[in-house]
């Protein structure tokens, strides 16, 4: 073997050895045990710094560990369950590369007490990169924690890029990157995105950081719950004083809408600081346009703001100032000295009843002082208004908080209490005051009273509650009549009762006497109500009433009697009550009770009969309920039990209810109920001709989760009377998923399934509804509201609503000042549907749209929008009006509307208006102008007119002003003939009662309208025929009308008995009232030297008529002439006829003839004048009606000799009667009528 191949065997052989040395070491570094020694030997090189725990795993793949602690000279970190997973194999690249890093808790920990100096250099000495850092929990110091955070790291020797993927901090999801520079000044840049509520994106802020490691400026910007912040800081992250300059803003911030416990608001926020001199110096300014007093859930706070100053343990804040609703203020400063501390407050005018609503309200002012260090404080207070005075001293020494003395002076009253509360572990208190002539009404709006005696209480609050009370109150009044109320009873977690109480007032008296909580315990209870008025005026009645109830193992016992008369409670009443009852331990133990009521009246409601009753066991009973009345029926019954924990279990197996709310079950529900607790499930039925279910409610600590849907709902039985709607047989559908927690989730559906509505009227329209549709979706309490419209008839509207609901004492409401924004279009492609609110209008034509956005709050929206109007006709036959082609334009911006274009073709002119309406707060100012060109206003059979001018409607401070200037172009009035159809006096017209008009009280309105006629108006009808002229102003004067001017005739004749008069003068003059002009009318026929005619004088109201004539002549002459034409003189039996109608005719001035009117005076049915043979002056005639078969007629000549004839008819059927004559004639004649129709 040569020495060549010898070496080449060697090296062959040490390759080889060495190659397994290594195979055989990486395979030991792999193991458990090579894992185990490799942590040793961490923990020995850290010399204690290190603590490894559970180790297991590879050190060529994943490492897993329960517990990793590093020990630092000025720090401890510490995992819980880690998991590093790296690649051995990027050491041969120079790198270290974990594919995922995790561990369920990460704690860090700063120790150290040296001001903290920026870095020399960032850099790592090799490449690293970890793909997934995950955290379940990160916690830095004092910081809030950090849940779920995962992220990506890249960097080393360069820069440093850090990935969020995901965190969750506080309820926030995070999101961003980072970069850091290795080198100095560390330039740094990033952003980063937070999201709260996931789903809805209902919170979001962003923020940027830039910069360098020793001088960092951040933004941030926010939105959420209708609130919208700003920040911006910058930071000297190694300075003695980090923040150096600090900016933020908040708009519309509901502190309610981010925590339903507290109160309703709406601020305005301004925060700044900056460091001068290493003292970080700002101010605090915050304005809250929603004050309001705590119990309406708002903060009786309208603006706060501060000044400060400090640094470390040194600050001052040398000014506060709160303004309390009301105008009241308090003012203060404070002072941190190391470990003391210092703060004084001065109260001026502070009103009580801005605060909480159910106080008296009161100025007080006071001064209040706070003062100690880290061991002790002290505080006293003084506070005094009209009348009232509090004094207050108290203080906390090591485990003790002790009130010295706390006295309230009200008037000749006053209260005074001490007491003491530890601070260990047991919390031990003491309580102990005394009252003297205490009237509480003086403080809150309580009834009146005069308290005196004594109240003591002590005990512990840990590890259970339990007290000792004992209450003497003697020799007091209660609304005036005598009261005593006495109490002596301890009270702890497991039994709640333990003593004697008793009170009375008046003439009634409650006792309670026993214990209540450990099984076995008996307590009973007596009630002797003689006069519940004396409790409260809303009350009334007599109740009395005794029972026990015992405790036990398996559920409390108890047993009760308890009777009503005549009882009250606001509009409630109930005639009769009694009810009696038992209820034994046990499961098996018998449950039975009866309650019966009469003459109830609920509200509106009116019950004559309700029983309720119960039979069974405690685990299983039948529960039985019925109710029968005038405006309400119903049928209930039961099944179920109650289980060891108090709950009711079972099903509804019946509910049956009449009008007005038909429903009935189609089967059984699941009914649960306790305590804070009440689950239905598998709820359906029928309810106005519809079916719903299934339908679910769970309600349980204050939190509601709903189901259900409804499907073929009559809408008619819903729609209110007189609303204009009626239904042709319009069905409903919908279903609703609600969710009431600390916030509204949930959705809620209505919807058309078929059928129509009408709008009723003088001409009713059906809708011809294609769709109607209403969505309500909440998110976070975020209320968003949908409605879709679709009528073939008048066109679409839809509109897109957000709000928020509040949380409150009462439950979930939606307040008047809740935020609302959102928008709204409706497209009316026609007017046709106007005819059924216009009675009288025979077509309306044309085209609306309206565009609206809002915002605001629910009780005061803030509107921007556009109407526009297009072909716009109306016509009223009847009436005379033909208005055509009309334009609107108009825009609503907020707080004003205005009518920018109106115009309509009437004729061949046309009508324009515009104006401006202000709305801030309701209508409370209008003004308006309109001018009418040539504007044909009326066209009709009766009557025309075309008129020039322009016209003014105002309102301001609830007056109305209507003033205009108008002049008549063209105008003709025909009132047709003077003889109309009229209902016989024996005709009585009877209708359905009237609905009773709501009265509303009526704006003033002033009034001052021109008219010119211009000479222009004719007037045809009742036998006139003339030109009128003049001109009319028409004013108010109070709440009558007047005018001023007057209306003459320019020509014209009248038509009385077939001749006709030439109107010489005719005027009527208006000096005073509208309805009482002056009058001055003349009207003369010429009869070859003879004048005659009639004038008229004095006024409307009291006018004075007579005939006149030249020459002069008596009135029976005038009225010849006037009628005949000639002289009396040889006038006939039928002329004078004609003169007498003409007498009688002008008497009754076109009403009841004056005949009629003299008979129906005297008791007679008829008083005529009728020709006779033997009289040319003709007869008088009287007539009575006596029965239906029998009437008499009593005839009198006026001149001659015939004398008086009396005849009796006497009717036997519709066609023959009896007839009997006597006086000048004697006759007795029988008649048949036969008719020729």
């Amino acid at each position: 073997m040569t020495r060549r191949t010898r070496t080449i065997r060697i090296a062959a052989t040490a390759a080889a050895v060495a190659a397994c040395a290594i195979v055989a070491a990486t395979a030991w570094l792999g193991s458990s045990q090579g894992l185990a020694w490799a942590a040793r030997k961490v923990v020995q090189l850290g010399g204690g710094a290190v603590t490894v725990e559970g180790i297991e795993g590879s050190l060529l793949g994943e490492v897993r560990g329960r517990r990793l602690q590093i020990l630092g000279g000025d720090f401890r970190l510490e995992a819980d369950m880690f998991v590093l997973n790296w690649q051995p194999a990027a050491l041969l690249r120079g790198g270290l590369h974990f594919g995922r890093a995790s561990a369920t808790t990460l704690r860090y920990q700063s120790l150290s007490t040296a001001p903290a100096k920026p870095p020399a250099s960032l850099a790592l000495p090799f490449d690293l990169s970890i793909a997934a850092l995950e955290i379940s929990r990160l916690e830095i110091g004092g910081l809030p924690a950090i849940d779920n955070l995962r992220l990506g790291y890249s960097g080393g020797r360069t820069t440093h890029d850090i990935r969020l993927l995901q965190t969750q901090s506080a309820g926030w999801n995070v999101d961003g990157t980072l970069q850091i520079a290795t080198l100095s000044p560390f330039p740094i840049t990033g952003q980063l995105q937070a999201v709260r509520d996931a789903t809805t994106r209902a919170l979001q802020a962003r923020a940027t950081v830039t910069g360098t490691l020793e001088e960092l400026q951040i933004a941030i910007t926010g939105s959420g719950r209708g609130a919208t912040m700003q920040s911006s800081a910058v930071l000297h992250p190694y300075a003695e004083q980090p923040v150096a300059r600090f900016e933020a803003q908040a708009r519309e911030l509901d502190l309610s809408a981010w925590a339903t416990e507290l109160p309703r608001t709406r601020l305005t926020v301004d925060a700044n600081a900056q460091t001068i001199d290493s003292r970080l110096t700002g101010t605090l300014r915050a304005e809250n346009a929603e004050a309001g007093t705590q119990d309406s859930g708002r903060l009786p706070l309208s603006a706060i703001s501060a000044r400060y100053s400090g640094s470390g343990r040194d600050w001052t804040l040398p000014a506060l100032e709160l303004q309390v609703s009301g105008g009241g203020r308090i003012t203060g400063s404070a002072a941190l000295r190391g470990d003391n501390g210092t703060m004084d407050v001065q109260l001026r005018d502070i009103d009580p009843a801005r605060i909480d609503s159910r106080l008296r309200p009161v100025r007080v002012s006071g001064t209040a002082k706070l003062s100690g260090n880290t061991k002790a404080q002290q505080v006293t207070a003084r506070l005094d208004g009209a009348g009232l005075q509090l004094q207050l001293a108290a203080k906390h020494a090591g485990d003790l908080l002790t009130i010295d003395s706390a006295r309230l002076q009200a008037g000749t009253g006053s209260a005074e209490f001490t007491g003491q509360l530890g601070l260990t572990a047991a919390r031990a208190f003491t309580l102990r005051g005394s009252v003297s002539r205490l009237d509480p009404s003086r403080l809150a709006a309580v009834p009146s009273a005069l308290l005196n005696g004594r109240i003591s209480a002590s005990g512990n609050i840990h590890p259970q509650w339990q007290a000792q009370v004992t209450v003497d109150l003697a020799d007091s009044r209660w609304r005036n009549l005598p009261f005593t109320a006495a109490a002596a009873f301890s009270t702890q977690k497991s039994r709640w009762f333990e003593g004697t109480a008793q009170a009375a007032i008046g003439r009634n008296r409650l006792e309670i006497k026993g214990s209540y909580g450990h099984p076995q315990d008996q307590l009973n209870w007596t009630l002797a109500a003689e006069d519940l008025r004396a409790l409260d005026p809303t009350l009334g009645g007599r109740l009395s009433g005794r029972g026990t109830v015992t405790g036990a193992t398996d559920g409390l016992a108890l047993d009760f009697t308890v009777d009503g008369q005549q009882l009250v409670a606001g509009k409630h009443r109930i005639a009769r009550l009694h009810g009696r009852g038992t209820l034994a331990a046990g499961r098996e133990g018998p449950l039975q009770f009866l309650v019966n009521a009469t003459g109830l009246q609920l509200a509106e409601t009116r019950i004559d009969t309700l029983q309720l009753s119960g039979n069974g066991t405690r685990a299983r009973h039948v529960l039985e309920g019925s109710a029968k009345g005038r405006d309400a029926t119903a049928v209930l019954r039961a099944t179920g039990g109650i289980d060891p924990h108090a709950r009711w279990i079972g099903t509804l197996d019946q509910l049956e209810t009449g009008l007005p709310w038909p429903l009935r079950l189609n089967g059984p529900a699941q009914i649960t109920a306790g305590r804070d607790l009440l689950i239905i499930e598998q709820l359906r039925g029928t309810l106005f001709d519809g079916e719903f279910g299934p339908a679910s409610l769970r309600a349980e600590n204050g939190r509601i989760d709903t189901q259900g849907a409804f499907r073929g709902v009559a809408a008619g039985r819903l729609l209110p009377h007189g609303n204009g709607l009626e239904s042709n047989n319009l069905r409903l559908g919908g279903e609703w998923s609600l969710k009431l927690d600390d916030v509204v989730n949930g959705d809620v559906s209505l919807y058309r399934e078929s059928g129509d509505l009408t709008l009723g009227g003088g001409t009713p329209v059906p809708l011809a509804l294609r769709k109607a549709l209403l969505n309500l979706a909440a998110a976070d309490s975020a209320i968003s509201i949908a409605l879709d419209i679709d009528s073939e008839t008048m066109g679409t509207a839809a509109a897109r609503l957000q709000t928020r609901m509040f949380h409150r004492d009462s439950g979930w409401l939606l307040p008047a000042d809740a935020p609302l924004t959102g928008s709204a279009n409706l497209d009316f492609r026609s007017l046709a549907w106007l005819r059924a609110m216009l009675p009288g209008v025979d077509r309306v034509e044309g085209q609306l749209a309206v565009q609206l956005r809002a915002d605001g709050t629910i009780a005061a929206p803030h509107l921007v929008g556009t109407i526009t109007g297009d072909r716009i006709a109306l016509r009223a036959v009847g009436a005379g009006v033909d208005l055509r082609e009309g334009r609107l334009r108009a825009t609503l911006d907020g707080k004003q509307f205005r009518l920018d274009e109106f115009e309509l073709k009437a004729g061949k002119g046309r009508i324009t208006a515009s104006g401006t309406a202000e709305l801030a707060g309701g209508l409370h100012s209008v003004e308006l102008q309109a001018r009418a060109e040539h504007a044909q206003i009326l066209l009709a059979p009766q009557w025309s007119a075309t008129i020039d001018g322009t016209g003014r409607l105002g309102l301001r401070d609830r007056a109305v002003t209507l003033e205009g200037k108008f002049s008549l172009d063209e105008g003709r009035y025909d009132p047709g003939t003077r003889s109309k159809p009229r209902l016989g006096n024996d005709v009585i017209v009877r209708s359905a009662k009237p609905e009773t008009a709501v009265k509303s009280a009526a704006l003033p309105v002033k009034l001052d309208v021109s008219i010119d006629l211009k000479d222009k108006l004719t007037v045809r009808g009742n036998g006139l025929d003339a030109l009128l002229g003049g001109s009319l102003r028409i004013t108010t004067r109070g709440a009558a009308l007047a005018a001023l001017g007057d209306v003459r005739t320019v020509r014209g004749q009248y038509s009385v008995f077939g001749q006709q008069l030439d109107i010489e003068r005719g005027t009527l003059t208006f000096a005073g009232p509208l309805t009482d002009p002056g009058l001055d009318l003349r009207a003369i026929r010429k009869i070859q030297t003879v004048e005659v005619g009639v004038e008229v004088t004095g006024s409307l109201q009291r006018p004075s008529v007579k005939l006149v004539s030249v020459p002069d002549m008596s009135d029976t002459d005038r009225l010849a002439w006037l009628i005949l034409g000639r002289d009396p003189a040889g006038t006939d039996r039928a002329q004078l006829a004609v003169l007498q109608a003409a007498a009688l005719g002008l008497t009754s001035s076109g009403g009841t003839p004056i005949q009629r009117q003299i008979a129906q005076g005297v008791g007679l049915d008829e008083i005529g004048f009728a020709g006779s043979e033997n009289s040319a002056l003709g007869a008088v005639t009287l007539g009575k009606k006596l029965t239906e078969q029998l009437s008499i007629r009593l005839e009198q000549t006026l001149g001659g000799t015939a004398g008086s004839l009396l005849r009796m008819d006497y009717m036997l059927s519709e066609r023959w009667r009896l007839r009997g004559t006597a006086g000048a004639e004697n006759a007795g004649d029988i008649l048949f009528t036969l008719r020729f129709d």
